[in-house]
């Protein structure tokens, strides 16, 4: 249906009906995965606005339920990223950075990286690894890069635009418009700190139907840390334990066409 999504802590800086202009079809920050190495690469997804069907969200979702259909771990998801690999370099060899896909790995699966990918995709772009530069995205020209029909017209994307993100931004995390300077958004505001969430340890009940403990059942027991998402690979390699609930591979592959009226 489209619409605007953020972050519960996201705060807004400017009134959304001045910023979103009337042919703006989507507006996302830069994330700073690989800043260090000036490849931002992924797009930070606690703040989307997005026109109905737009392309970017249909290939996010269309890569990301046939990762999970395949049960794809880390190495099926840097496999497919050297497919869709077209150029090569002088030599012959590919040019994929790969290093950059295992900055932060389950983030290539859903996340800032996955959508950085997709996005990548439907420009058409050879790296889907590519850097994001703030500001308006150009409209691809050829064909597809991630349909599946050959020599496919490349979806028109509109004005999107890419906020630049800054962590020291008057002391927060700010999400900007460049070309208009604008401060979007802002979160990790001065003063909140996000604690990690914590659960009363429970007890483990013989009987299923006393399962549904009252508050009281937990009253002076000692709170568990619930492990953040980013610990939960351990030692293993991604996707193989601890990510999907079975290792049931589906032959099925979703495809979403867009159809434009």
């Amino acid at each position: 249906d489209g619409g605007v999504y953020a972050d519960v802590d996201v705060l807004l800086d400017t009134n959304l009906d001045t910023f979103i202009t009337p042919t703006m079809s989507f507006f996302v920050p830069r994330d700073l995965v690989v800043e260090y190495a000036d490849e931002n690469f992924c797009l930070w997804n606690g703040l989307i606005g997005s026109a109905p069907g737009h392309p970017f969200m249909v290939r996010a979702v269309e890569r990301l339920v046939n990762m999970i259909l395949q049960r794809a771990d880390v190495y099926d998801i840097e496999r497919d990223l050297c497919r869709r690999r077209r150029s090569q370099s002088a030599t012959g060899d590919t040019i994929l950075q790969v290093w950059k896909s295992r900055a932060v790995p389950e983030l290539t699966l859903s996340g800032p990286c996955a959508l950085g990918i997709s996005i990548n995709e439907v420009l058409g772009n050879d790296d889907a690894l590519a850097k994001f530069y703030p500001g308006w995205l150009s409209q691809p020209k050829g064909t597809s890069n991630f349909a599946t029909e050959e020599n496919m017209p490349r979806p028109y994307i509109g004005d999107a635009l890419i906020l630049m993100a800054d962590k020291t931004d008057h002391g927060m995390f700010g999400f900007t418009d460049i070309d208009r300077n604008i401060l979007v958004a802002s979160t990790d505001l001065p003063g909140i700190h996000k604690k990690p969430q914590t659960t009363a340890e429970a007890t483990p009940a013989a009987d299923p139907r006393k399962d549904i403990q009252s508050s009281a059942s937990t009253k002076g027991k000692k709170p568990v840390e619930i492990e953040h998402y980013h610990d939960t690979t351990g030692d293993n390699v991604w996707g193989s334990e601890g990510v999907y609930r079975d290792n049931l591979v589906t032959n099925e592959r979703i495809v979403m066409k867009l159809i434009y009226k």
